[in-house]
Order: C-alpha cells, then sequence, then structure tokens
C-alpha cells in the first residue's frame, strides 16, 4: 500500500500483519501527549490471516484508542486465490465489532461512499474504528480484473500498458 518514500506514511507492513500494531503505537503516543491525531493503518484481509492482527485488534480496543483507523482493502483476494475459498473471513463486520472496534462498510470504488465512512466513523467514542472497503482488484483494467496473479506487481509489457490505458480510458 505505499513505503516511507510517500509523505505521511510513516511505516510499512504486509503480509505478517505488523501494521495494526504498529497502528497501535503510534495512536496510544498520541493520546499520551493529548495530540488531536488519527492513525491510519491499511491493511489488505490477507492480514486478517495473522494473529499479530487480532492481538492488536484487542490492544486497540482495551486502550480505547478512538484515534486509529484500519482500513480493509476487501477485493477477497489474497496471492492463492480467493479469501473465502482458502480461509473464510467472513463474517469480518462481527469480528471486528466483538474485538471492540465501531465498524463501516464502503464502496472502496466510489468516492461518495468512502466520505460516508469517514464521515461515520468521525466521533471519538473510546472505540477503535475499521472501515471495510469492498473493492475489486485490477478494477477496470481487462486483463487485471479479480486476477490473483496481479496480486504482486510485475512489468507490464508495452502491449499490457496499451491495453490498460485504453480500458481506463487515459488516452482517448
Amino acid at each position: 500500500f505505499g513505503n516511507i518514500s510517500i509523505p505521511g506514511i510513516d511505516a510499512t507492513s504486509g503480509s505478517l500483519g505488523h501494521g495494526v500494531g504498529i497502528g497501535c503505537g503510534y495512536a496510544e503516543n498520541d493520546k499520551g501527549k493529548k495530540n488531536d491525531f488519527k492513525t491510519y493503518v491499511f491493511i489488505s484481509e490477507g492480514e486478517m490471516y495473522e494473529g499479530s492482527t487480532w492481538e492488536s485488534a484487542m490492544y486497540a480496543s482495551h486502550n480505547n484508542l478512538d484515534n486509529l483507523i484500519v482500513l480493509i482493502d476487501r477485493n477477497r483476494k489474497i496471492i492463492l486465490g480467493d479469501t473465502e475459498d482458502l480461509l473464510s473471513l467472513e463474517p469480518i463486520t462481527d469480528k471486528w465489532e466483538s474485538f471492540g472496534f465501531e465498524t463501516c462498510i464502503i464502496d472502496g470504488h466510489n468516492f461518495d461512499s468512502i466520505k460516508e465512512g469517514f464521515a461515520k466513523i468521525s466521533q471519538k467514542n473510546g472505540k477503535p474504528k475499521v472501515i471495510i472497503a469492498n473493492t475489486i482488484k485490477g478494477k477496470g483494467i481487462s486483463f487485471m480484473e479479480n486476477i490473483p496473479s496481479w496480486h504482486y506487481w510485475r512489468k507490464l509489457s508495452s502491449e499490457e500498458e496499451n491495453i490498460a490505458k485504453k480500458d481506463l480510458s487515459i488516452y482517448d
């Protein structure tokens, strides 16, 4: 989801599920210093296969980290295939709520839905937040859409690049 060379990204994580724990550290530090900052952690649903994600969720709830917002890219894909075929994650909302999180489901491809989701979870109520953004992996690119093998970046051929630009109507 990015790297630390991008302004505003202070740490990166990945498949080991350390992102929520790192976010808890930042959120707790800000609360302790009485900073009015929010900590945003972007994860894929594959990170929910890791115990460290759930241990961090318990910690966030126990410590009332209502300045922690976890955003889950819910495209139902991990590198091995569809999450629900490999190890079902549903009901995701119920799981996060059982750990004390306030939850919200949005359409991750719709700006109005994204804005509504952030507005819904903006209240300080002692609960950490999670936004589940339903998305489609590779949306709009014909040869990538819903294909697990595009989970990791690989260089596009000239032909693929042209198809992608046409699919996304970048150059009409």
